[in-house]
């Protein structure tokens, strides 16, 4: 018999106001081809999506609905808790692996950035799952006692607006414990699309070379070290990833360490043209420096 409660849940987020779309069932990859920014309110694409996968998850991006989420991931620790004290009680989901998506109101819109160690921040240039989506057979689900979704405080939408600027080195680490202030914080972000993944993931050498090789690729489309982490252990079990299954510290700590070791270098810096003629290249002939302007030629959670 159909999976009739995912649909169901997905019409209810639509009329609700929040735009969603089919990711693979029990995972984050989005279904459609462009994932998150094919995101609609419309019944009629909605019922059509989750007829055709049933038990797709369903996600949503939360700028489209006015929102921003802050994604605690409360289980790699360090958390700042006297800084989330400080925010107002607000409606939340709690995630599969331990975290927590604090949702906000705002008009505000950001790309996907760091907003304190192992605090990130989900907005238009990225997206969430909602209950009932599982990842790992584990649910997202509403926290208990939960609230309206708050108003985002004005001194939480300042410091937003305010980090266009490298940060001190000093004291600010990710996910990953790496510095803060790195390259890639504030470089245009340009999300990875899982086809992307999977082509560079399938190039042929050596193993090691070319997972390293794809999480440089993160860190020059703005990717945090956390996000980069994230996006690759989505596709563990592609043959590339083998190494980090059989390694005898486990998937995680071996991913994470060659995330680390990429990361603490800057990544290499885009040339300048030898000539004011610009050579052709794979985007369209614009440079580097235009990359604000640049189509998302990739995809992420």
């Amino acid at each position: 018999m159909p999976n009739s409660e995912m649909l169901e849940a997905a019409l209810e987020y639509a009329a609700a106001g929040f735009p969603v779309f089919p990711c693979i069932p029990d995972g984050k990859a989005p279904l459609c081809t462009h994932g998150f920014k094919e995101a609609t309110t419309e019944p009629e694409q909605i019922t059509a999506w989750w007829t055709n996968h049933p038990d797709a998850n369903i996600g949503t991006s939360p700028a489209a609905a006015g929102l921003i989420v802050l994604d605690v991931d409360r289980y790699k620790g360090g958390i700042d808790q006297e800084l989330l004290d400080q925010l107002p009680h607000t409606y939340s989901v709690l995630t599969p692996n331990g975290g927590e998506h604090l949702y906000f109101e705002t008009s505000l819109t950001v790309g996907n950035e760091r907003f304190a160690r192992n605090i990130d921040v989900r907005s238009a240039n990225g997206y969430v799952l909602v209950p009932p989506s599982r990842v790992n057979g584990k649910p997202y689900r509403p926290a208990p006692n939960n609230t309206p979704v708050a108003q985002l405080p004005d001194c939480v939408e300042e410091r937003l607006r305010q980090r266009t600027e490298p940060e001190d080195e000093a004291g600010n680490t990710d996910g990953s414990g790496i510095a803060g202030g790195r390259p890639e914080q504030w470089r245009p972000f340009i999300p990875i699309m899982p086809e992307t993944v999977k082509r560079l993931l399938g190039k042929s050498g050596d193993r090691s070379a070319v997972c390293c090789g794809l999480i440089r690729f993160c860190q020059r489309c703005g990717y945090s070290p956390a996000q980069a982490f994230e996006l690759i252990e989505q596709f563990r079990d592609e043959p590339a990833l083998g190494h980090y299954r059989e390694h005898p510290a486990g998937f995680e700590a071996s991913l994470r360490a060659d995330t680390e070791r990429v990361f603490d270098k800057p990544p290499p810096s885009d040339p300048e043209p030898a000539t004011a003629t610009k050579r052709k290249n794979r985007f369209g002939g614009r440079t580097a420096s235009e990359g604000e302007k640049l189509p998302p030629i990739t995809y992420c959670d």
